[in-house]
């Protein structure tokens, strides 16, 4: 008896960043994402559950820079998250079928690396019932695909055309 469970969370995240350094970053964040979740028990019943549902969750992280440009760091994080299936699915190997709903929240610890636009995370959660002791590791690959903008349309760190390296606009 062996009991696979698979997913996928498709998301967007928005970070308010409230301190930033050179070598330092403390930001809040939002999560919203959505999830496909598939549960199979391999047995004489063979019972499977699949469906979508959403996630939510707000994340307070520090990212550290080493060396002199921001292309490698390191961050930790605090994270409180829901999963909520409205749409499950459920069969067995007798033609059974059923309707489910659930619900899992709970918090989660993360650390890591990122290589310019890489990131290679690692989370412990306790998602589910923390009585039941069940505790999950993800692994995850982000690519983050621009780097955001600030108000007058530039990069950080970009120079104007206008204003020539290291002097000011005539």
């Amino acid at each position: 008896n062996t009991l696979d469970i698979n997913g996928i969370d498709l998301g967007l995240q928005a970070n308010l960043h409230f301190l930033r350094t050179e070598r330092l970053d403390l930001y809040i964040g939002g999560i919203a994402s959505w999830s496909r979740l598939h549960y199979r028990e391999n047995n004489l019943q063979n019972s499977e559950v699949k469906g979508s549902g959403s996630v939510f969750g707000t994340e307070l992280a520090a990212r550290f820079y080493f060396g002199e440009s921001k292309k490698f760091g390191a961050y930790l994080s605090y994270c409180y998250v829901g999963n909520y299936y409205r749409n499950l699915k459920g069969t067995d190997a007798f033609g059974n079928s059923a309707d489910y709903y659930l619900s899992a929240e709970g918090h989660q610890i993360g650390i890591g690396l990122n290589i310019k636009n890489f990131h290679l995370d690692y989370a412990f959660t306790d998602i589910g019932n923390v009585s039941a002791a069940i505790y999950s590791h993800v692994i995850s690959l982000r690519i983050e695909l621009a780097k955001p903008k600030n108000m007058n349309g530039a990069r950080p760190g970009a120079r104007s055309s206008r204003t020539p390296p290291g002097g000011r606009a005539g």
